[in-house]
């Protein structure tokens, strides 16, 4: 959701029109992406290859982002030089969608098993499984809020706003992004409902360690015994199988309530 609501919000409220950075702070930005990458990940290839658990990982997308956040920080004063200051459009719809088709264009179970394959760790695979579901589900939510902010950027009160000087972001979070929550609840609902049956079959399907071993709906209908002798293992079967539907069911009936205004 989190991920989803804030590219939906930009590609939508902004459009490819109304988003513009300084042109040093967008410049040394994105000189700084790749030098991010190199002492966040190359760098410590031989640590990310040998780690036993998420804690070199977490290191590395700090230091990442910490080295991205200084280069912002030195763009931000080079952008007060007159040169560097002028204003550059950014297509944002245009980026923002495209990614979201090129996800949506990806087989999301197929990639979350080779994904998981590779990066497996024996203590935390479930915060794996977390990221990578969260990762490949956010485009629901994207799609819901920028046609909802399409809409709402256009009416009388959004424009009464910025004709009294309101700027742009307190517009976007005081009024647009409030008016625009409902299609976007809705959406969260059924996507809950749907990355709860992944992850039960993957960990049925044996992906998610021994951390979700017995644990997970999933892994309790893969057990040994369940799959010898299911008859005889019911008491293990059919109160996990019966969750999962009632689980589902329950968001589902959610998303549908909360569709019709109730």
């Amino acid at each position: 959701m989190l991920i989803g609501l804030t590219l939906g919000t930009i590609a939508g409220f902004f459009g490819d029109t109304r988003l513009t950075l300084q042109r040093g702070l967008l410049w040394i930005t994105l000189l700084g992406v790749p030098v991010a990458y190199f002492y966040g990940f190359i760098g410590r290839q031989y640590l990310l290859d040998t780690a036993q658990n998420s804690t070199v990982w977490w290191e590395s997308f700090a230091i990442f982002w910490g080295v991205l956040i200084v280069f912002s920080l030195a763009g931000f004063v080079l952008s007060k030089i007159q040169v560097f200051s002028k204003r550059v459009t950014l297509p944002a719809d245009l980026f923002i969608m495209r990614g979201a088709e090129l996800v949506n264009a990806l087989p999301k179970m197929v990639l979350i098993i080779a994904l998981s394959v590779m990066l497996q760790r024996q203590n935390d695979s479930i915060w794996l499984l977390i990221v990578l579901i969260g990762a490949m589900s956010w485009t629901g939510v994207a799609r819901f809020i920028r046609a909802e902010l399409l809409r709402i950027r256009e009416l009388d009160y959004i424009q009464a706003a910025r004709g009294l000087g309101m700027q742009e972001w307190r517009i976007l979070f005081r009024h647009a992004i409030p008016n625009a929550m409902r299609p976007v609840w809705v959406a969260l609902a059924f996507g809950v409902a749907g990355a709860v049956t992944l992850e039960a079959t993957l960990s049925f399907l044996g992906f998610g360690g021994e951390s979700l071993k017995g644990i997970s709906w999933g892994s309790l209908l893969a057990m040994e015994n369940v799959q010898s002798n299911p008859v005889r293992s019911w008491w293990v079967m059919f109160p996990a199988g019966l969750l999962i539907c009632m689980t589902v069911l329950s968001f589902n009936t959610l998303g549908e309530e909360m569709n019709e205004g109730k």
